[in-house]
């Protein structure tokens, strides 16, 4: 028999696919782990516990859609949009600020809406909504309204377009004040009533209609003349023709990308003029209205401000070739196509001094990460090796600090409510996924200034409830409350959101186990007293090794029976933890019971029994207490 030892330094490979369980000749296995569940990867390359969610409020409504609201490093909020209605939540603390009500969007369009923010000011995109335009007032006040274009000299300027054939012609009564506009064939509707045409490059507004071939009109900027023309243009961006599908900002300019019948368009513009379109006479600062020319139409699913404006599509990913000494301007905007792989609807971010994004399919997240010595973005995949943690997502967000060290984490929604969780440090070449599940659904995350808070989908009391809670990694619970009293007490109250659910309940170092909040939100945790406990739902960490594959006398040791004889745990400032149901002990027989035990901090040895293919170990815990694993060395008899 021989005796020989794998030592895991570091598991920055994260979870590894199952269908890479053979191959045992790459980086990523030697570093990977079969399962990394309900933990974070630290960029050290260790794991820990991940961090529990304090439990914020319970929602009305069952779809939302969270976003964030920076106005400054001390005023920082987060929306949350439900049907008709915004609410505004204090970013730093979670507390509601205010709700405005009677808002446009519908349950529908919840989910899809596209935001963007400069200052006191976010735009809300959607094709079937009248874009949108949130304002802050004030330090809690907010307003909802229908996005603007500027109106000066009684003239507006917004986006106009050409959509009809040539072959439908306009022919205007007269040349200024009240006209009759007759079209060659019916085109007229009662949605045209309000909105400003242009005939022979003049603004007319249409007043009424009196059928498909006739509408009134006031002129705004007098015609040149009367006769027939087939030179008229209509809003690009109406109720007859809908909304933009997503917009940002970028270098002074606001840009709209894609509506229903203009798919492939994209409009910016006038520069520092967030609400002028007017395409002037193509100055530098102008309006720019262009299409994205490919080998086929092409539907814009985002537009993002990075090092150039980049362009999503459907079908492909796009930029704008320009640089500060050649900035995008109407004479020079071109864009350039860089890969084919298609972009979801999910709006791609920044992370780690790139863009990721999710492909068309779903399937995979992507990398948008410019080259410079090729002079061109690549799209590589970064789930390749982790695609399993992918499931139908329904959202995407990033995280670029957290409130316990320097790691980045994107985290991907699955439509089953779980979260694939990507840790990426580009200077130190660490990519790694893990995924983390909670005793119900993550439904939304938001992040603001490394503060995550989420929708969380519980049912409780045999009811379903959206609660808001937020990620806190002094918290081993979810949906939990810290209660105090000022004595020592066995009986609590508060526990409302809880009602007649099985809770676990810590204090200090200890866990209590597992007790049962009354169907009034009361507690009892006789015979013990407390003057302070945390109260929530538990939740199960795994890391499950790969098995280790090695070289015996004979050749590889892969498919011969092993046995694992012992697991050295290299942990740090933990308190609970089990190698194959192998608990760690931390009290001593002639320890003072009375005073609560010490963090674990050193290497600690769990001995094995039993053979098999594998020799895998599980590394888990019963009880909802801290642990960090740095590492781990198995000893296998083969």
């Amino acid at each position: 028999m021989a005796l020989l030892r794998q030592f895991w330094t570091n598991f920055t490979g994260g979870e590894m696919d199952p269908l890479l369980s053979s191959r045992v000749d790459t980086h990523a296995y030697a570093n990977g782990a079969k399962t990394i569940r309900n933990m974070r990867i630290l960029a050290q390359g260790g794991v820990k516990r991940r961090p529990g969610t304090k439990y914020l409020a319970t929602l009305s409504g069952t779809s939302f859609q969270m976003e964030p609201f920076i106005f400054s490093d001390e005023q920082t909020y987060f929306f949350i949009f439900r049907a008709s209605n915004l609410d505004v939540y204090n970013g730093a603390t979670g507390a509601s600020v205010t709700t405005v009500g009677s808002c446009p969007w519908t349950s529908d369009m919840i989910g899809d809406l596209i935001v963007a923010q400069t200052a006191n000011t976010m735009i809300v995109t959607h094709p079937d909504l009248a874009t949108q335009r949130i304002l802050r007032t004030g330090a809690s006040s907010f307003t909802v309204s229908n996005f603007a274009f500027k109106t000066k000299d009684n003239l507006v300027y917004q986006p106009y377009h050409k959509f009809e054939s040539d072959s439908l012609t306009f022919n205007p009564s007269s040349t200024s004040g009240n006209i009759t506009i007759t079209a060659s064939s019916s085109f007229f509707t009662s949605d045209h009533v309000n909105q400003n045409f242009r005939i022979k490059e003049k603004q007319v507004t249409i007043t009424a209609v009196a059928s498909g071939t006739s509408a009134s009109a006031t002129v705004r900027e007098n015609l040149p003349n009367s006769d027939v023309t087939e030179d008229w243009e209509e809003p690009a961006i109406s109720a007859t023709r809908k909304y933009p599908r997503t917009c940002c900002f970028h270098s002074g300019r606001l840009v709209f990308g894609g509506t229903k019948e203009l798919p492939n368009y994209v409009f910016t513009s006038k520069t520092s003029d967030y609400f002028n379109f007017d395409v002037g006479d193509a100055s530098d600062d102008d309006s720019i209205q262009v299409q994205v020319l490919e080998s086929q139409v092409s539907e814009i699913t985002g537009v993002l401000s990075f090092r150039h404006l980049l362009v999503f599509t459907d079908n492909s990913e796009l930029y704008s070739p320009t640089s500060a000494n050649n900035p995008l301007t109407p004479s020079n905007v071109s864009f350039r196509r860089q890969t084919r792989y298609g972009t979801s609807r999910l709006q791609a971010k920044e992370f780690d001094e790139a863009i990721i994004f999710l492909s068309k399919g779903k399937k995979s997240l992507r990398e948008f990460e410019y080259d410079d010595i090729k002079q061109a973005y690549l799209s590589p995949s970064v789930s390749l090796l982790s695609g399993h943690l992918i499931t139908t997502p329904v959202g995407l967000e990033i995280q670029t600090e957290n409130d316990e060290g320097q790691e980045s984490y994107a985290y991907i929604i699955n439509s089953d409510g779980s979260l694939a969780v990507y840790m990426a440090m580009r200077n130190e070449k660490i990519s790694s996924w893990s995924k983390w599940t909670t005793n119900g659904q993550f439904k939304n995350i938001v992040s603001i200034n490394g503060v995550v808070y989420c929708i969380v989908k519980r049912t409780i009391n045999s009811s379903d409830v959206y609660y808001l809670e937020v990620f806190d990694s002094s918290i081993t619970l979810d949906a939990a409350e810290i209660l105090t009293s000022g004595s020592a007490t066995a009986s609590w109250s508060g526990l409302d959101h809880l009602d007649n659910t099985s809770v676990k309940v810590v204090t200090g170092n200890y866990s209590l186990g597992t007790k049962t909040v009354s169907g009034t939100g009361t507690l009892d945790i006789s015979p013990d007293t407390f003057s302070t406990i945390t109260v929530g739902l538990d939740f199960t960490p795994e890391l499950t090794t790969l098995a280790p594959e090695l070289q015996v006398e004979g050749g590889t040791s892969a498919g011969t029976h092993r046995r694992v004889v012992r697991t050295v745990l290299d942990l740090n400032e933990s308190l609970d933890v089990s190698a194959d149901g192998t608990k760690l002990l931390i009290r001593n027989v002639n320890d003072d019971l009375s005073i609560e035990p010490s963090k674990v901090t050193g290497r600690k040895e769990f001995w094995m029994l039993g053979w098999d293919r594998l020799g895998e170990v599980t590394i888990t815990q019963t009880e909802p207490l801290p642990v960090t694993i740095n590492g781990i060395m198995v000893e296998l008899e083969f």
